[in-house]
């Protein structure tokens, strides 16, 4: 079994193998392509890190976005009481 994705500008395969995984970032030709070849425990810890930087980066996002739109009220109070 191979999985391959394919993102905007960047494909990413990974094939399970005897013992184990490769991970292959980019087409084989392009310039900044890697491989990795990982033993399933160190799949799994790339996959448990991937998983909570990705949740640290969207936690980040929602903050930022509730403080804007705390802002924004803040904004629109202060207008409301000019008037």
């Amino acid at each position: 079994m191979k999985i391959d994705t394919m993102t905007p500008g960047m494909a990413v395969h990974v094939s399970p193998l005897d013992e184990t995984i490769e991970l292959r970032i980019g087409e084989p030709r392009e310039a900044g392509a890697s491989v990795a070849r990982l033993s399933i425990p160190q799949a799994e810890m790339a996959l448990h890190a991937l998983g909570f930087g990705i949740a640290q980066i969207k936690e980040a996002q929602r903050r930022s976005v509730e403080e804007r739109q705390r802002l924004a009220q803040v904004v629109a109070e202060t207008e409301v009481r000019r008037r």
